[in-house]
């Protein structure tokens, strides 16, 4: 076995050590939240912590700032775009609708997608469409 393969290889040996140290502390600390709510309790903030939008989490985690369920995390003009992605508009139909310029609507769409934790234009339609109802 090559060197650089035997480093990687402990590399991600020890990442999947940490990662799990990481899930034993987060089940202990989900045993003793849910011990300490009732069970509707535990499974409606359960609820809405999947939901939360990554910005959301991070705003929690540093400021303890909670967004109540059902306010947007997004602004006016970030929702508007989202329900047109859900809608199925491509980046030139909205960038007409919004009089924006496609650039504008590009970087928006990366910013709403980096800011909720979303990966594709189909994982912002399915939010907007939870989240934001249809358009």
């Amino acid at each position: 076995m090559r060197r650089d393969t035997i480093a990687y290889v402990a590399r991600h040996d020890r990442k999947l050590r940490r990662e799990a140290t990481i899930e034993r502390r987060r089940d202990a600390l989900m045993a003793t939240a849910r011990a300490a709510l009732t069970p509707e309790a535990a499974d409606r903030a359960e609820d809405d912590g999947m939901t939360l939008a990554l910005s959301g989490a991070l705003d929690y985690a540093i400021h303890d700032t909670w967004q109540p369920r059902g306010q947007s995390p997004l602004s006016e003009q970030e929702a508007a775009v989202a329900k047109l992605v859900a809608a199925g508009h491509t980046n030139r139909q909205i960038a007409t609708r919004l009089r924006l310029s496609e650039r504008t609507v590009e970087a928006l769409l990366r910013g709403i997608r980096k800011g909720l934790g979303l990966r594709s234009r189909a994982q912002l339609a399915a939010w907007s469409v939870r989240h934001l109802g249809q358009s």
